[in-house]
This record gives structure tokens, sequence and C-alpha cells, in this order.
């Protein structure tokens, strides 16, 4: 449990923050790295009681910031006081000994009260970086990148806030769908989904369990593809038949040998692309006295043999055992 004072103000471990009005305005993302450190560090320094009081040296300062150079540090300085984030209130002197107390400039948070109570200022609204208005080549480059850095901050801001607003939207609506996987209170069936039907199996009115459609398995373990597998959705009558294929396969044997053809001159023929069949599936239906093929390839063969593209020839095809409708 929380401790208080006699005052009734929670005791606890000091912390230091940074509204999003801060955090999210232009002048802000128009800092460098540097800066946001440096930020970061002098609202450490501020205790509720000291502000305007805030001393840190350059040295010191590039010591916290975690970089050597102490030019790095000065221009942090610069960059926030030019932004309006800090404000110096007495300068650098060394008429007094250091251990007096310190010769470091003094700095007040501009976003924060002074001791006296006074409001802040706010200097950092009315500071984004205006390059039109620096005369001196070197500053106006300064304002130049940190423009860019204001632009794609400010936009990225905005993109990241609309996408988790949408992310929330979604959250929002799954929660208040209802979920259709618990069971109705009154004895109605639930309706059939994805084209299965329901049973009503005893009195009670429970509808049966739904059975998946089985996949056809493939049990061969060779090193080729089976000769055929039978795809869902699709019946053995569309294919030929055992005596249709040996007959087919007898022909299509016969013309390569009398024309001296190719199976892949075969399978490149107009009608077998067109119904894809390729090179190996005539060559696994040419050499297995099982295998067979759907009609319309057969189909698509038997005009691929009898085209007179094959060497100028036109085969007559022998009648068959049984005539193929297709």
């Amino acid at each position: 449990m929380a401790k208080h004072d006699k005052k009734g103000r929670t005791i606890g471990a000091r912390h230091s923050r940074l509204d999003h009005t801060i955090t999210g305005s232009g002048a802000f993302r128009s800092l460098t790295p540097n800066g946001r450190v440096l930020l970061w560090e002098l609202v450490r320094l501020e205790n509720g009681k000291n502000n305007g009081e805030l001393f840190l040296s350059v040295s010191d300062a590039a010591l916290l910031m975690g970089c050597s150079d102490k030019k790095a540090a000065q221009r942090a300085f610069d960059e926030l006081q030019r932004r309006g984030f800090i404000d110096c209130t007495r300068d650098a002197h060394f008429k007094i000994k250091a251990r007096e107390g310190s010769r470091a400039r003094t700095w007040r948070l501009t976003f924060l009260l002074w001791p006296d109570h006074s409001a802040p200022t706010n200097d950092y609204l009315d500071r984004q970086p205006d390059p039109s208005k620096i005369d001196e080549p070197k500053l106006r480059n300064l304002e130049q990148r940190a423009l860019k850095r204001m632009q794609a901050g400010l936009k990225t801001q905005k993109k990241i806030k609309r996408q988790y607003d949408l992310n929330a939207q979604k959250i929002a609506r799954v929660d208040s769908t209802p979920d259709s996987s618990i069971a109705r209170e009154d004895s109605t069936p639930m309706p059939p989904q994805n084209g299965c039907k329901t049973e009503i199996i005893g009195e009670d009115s429970t509808p049966a369990k739904r059975k998946k459609p089985q996949k056809p398995v493939n049990t061969y373990r060779g090193g080729i593809d089976p000769p055929y597998i039978v795809p869902v959705g699709r019946s053995l009558s569309e294919q030929l038949t055992i005596e249709d294929s040996s007959v087919l396969r007898e022909v299509v044997n016969r013309h390569i040998l009398e024309t001296r053809t190719t199976q892949r001159a075969i399978a490149r023929h107009p009608s077998c692309c067109s119904t894809r069949l390729s090179e190996p599936k005539l060559s696994r239906f040419l050499n297995r006295e099982n295998s067979t093929l759907p009609q319309n390839q057969a189909e698509a063969l038997r005009e691929a043999i009898s085209s007179p593209s094959h060497n100028g020839k036109i085969i007559q095809l022998p009648a068959m055992g049984k005539e193929i409708n297709l």
C-alpha cells in the first residue's frame, strides 16, 4: 500500500515525465537525439523547487549524455535554447571560487512552474524551425535539417496513431461479437455451415458432430508420383477405362515409332498444353500398363497425334473397344 505524508501526498520513488503535449509538438520532433537526451537530463535535475536554478556544465552534460565530444553537448544546449525548451537565467561567471558554488550557467525549463509558482511560459510552442527567417548559411542549414526531421516525425506520429485506433476498433468489434461456438439455451438446432447437413439424434435435440470431408490418401511410396490420384470433387467416371487406355497407349507408341517424333513434341501440342498434359505425365502413361488419363487429356492426346503438324502425316486411329463420350 502506498505511503502518504502529513499533507496526504503520496510518498514514492521520484520520477521524471514529459507530457504528450511536449513530445508530440513540432519543436520536440525537430530535436536531434543529443538534444532529446539532454532535455531528459535537465528534467531529471528538477525537483519541484529548483526550476530556474538548474546548473549543468558542458563537460558534465557530455558525460551524462554518453558522448566524448564537448562540442556536441554545447550544440545540444544551443538547440534546446533555440527551440524554446530551456532559458538561461544566469550566465556563467568566474568571480567566485569553485568550492563556493557552481560557476556554470543556470537554466529554466519553460514548461514547468517557477519556484514562486508563476505559470510556465511554454516557449517551445512558438519555436518551430523556419529557415526563411535566418540569414546565416550555417544556421540556415541546421534549420532546414530540423524542418525535415519535424515533418517526417509528425507524419509518422499521425500514421502510428491511426494504426493504433484501427487496431482498437477491431479488438472492440471482436469483443462485441457473440461467440457462435457457445451452445444455445433453446433446443433450436444450429443452421448448417459450409454446406454440411446436421442430424438430430435423441430427444435432447443435440446436433450431431459434423464430419469433415475425407481427402484422398496417397499410399504410393516410390520415387515418382503415382500414376493418378483422384482429386477432391472429381469422380472416377471421368477417367478412361483400363481397356481404352491400353488401346490409346498402343496407338501413341506406334505413332512415335512410325513418325520418329518425341514425347516432348506431343506434349507441346496446343491441345495438350490447354489440358495441362505435361511430358512427365505423358511418359508415365506410356510406360505403365495400368495408368490412365482423364477423358479431356485423352481426347487432347488423340488430337495431337492426329494433327498434320507431326511430319505431315495424318494417323487414322483404330476403333477402340468402347466409344468415349466427352
